[in-house]
């Protein structure tokens, strides 16, 4: 049965997190996720395992740091990502990031470093993109889903952007 230690284990030895330095994100503490701060940005690629432990979803995310609750500069990143709710709406599927999740296959080794190697391929062609485009509040609110920017959180936070 998969759990986070094989998946983290599995990105060292295929050279998935080593991929992910290089684009300057840093594996988080706790759970399977990396995170690159960007000015006053966080952008996140979190690894959440299915109840069954045989498949994963991929959820990217970008959000402002100052709104994010409970985020401690000096504390960060430890507890960072216990509780925390991804805004964006945005997966990584099997060719791009798109709203809606897709289950990756890590039932074993074999795998896991399949569906590493093509996710670290999304990520280069449509994450990476899609967290450079973001570089105001506005760009950030924009990019997330019409779901969640006309719900009641959505336009709360709409609320605290510098637009």
């Amino acid at each position: 049965m998969t759990n986070n230690k094989a998946l983290i284990q599995c990105a060292y030895d295929c050279g998935f997190t080593e991929s992910l330095n290089r684009l300057g994100f840093i594996l988080g503490p706790d759970k399977f996720w990396f995170y690159r701060i960007r000015g006053d940005y966080i952008d996140l690629v979190m690894f959440w395992l299915l109840s069954n432990k045989k498949f994963m979803t991929v959820p990217v995310d970008c959000q402002k740091l100052a709104l994010i609750p409970g985020y401690q500069e000096e504390k960060f990143p430890s507890n960072f990502i216990k509780g925390f709710g991804q805004v964006s709406g945005y997966f990584i599927d099997e060719e791009e990031i798109c709203f809606g999740s897709w289950g990756w296959d890590v039932r074993d080794t074999c795998s896991i470093e399949k569906a590493l190697n093509d996710i670290l391929i999304v990520i280069e062609n449509s994450a990476e993109p899609w967290f450079q485009s973001i570089t105001d509040d506005q760009k950030m609110f924009n990019s997330y889903s019409l779901a969640f920017r006309e719900s009641e959180s959505g336009t709360k936070l709409k609320e605290k952007l510098d637009f």
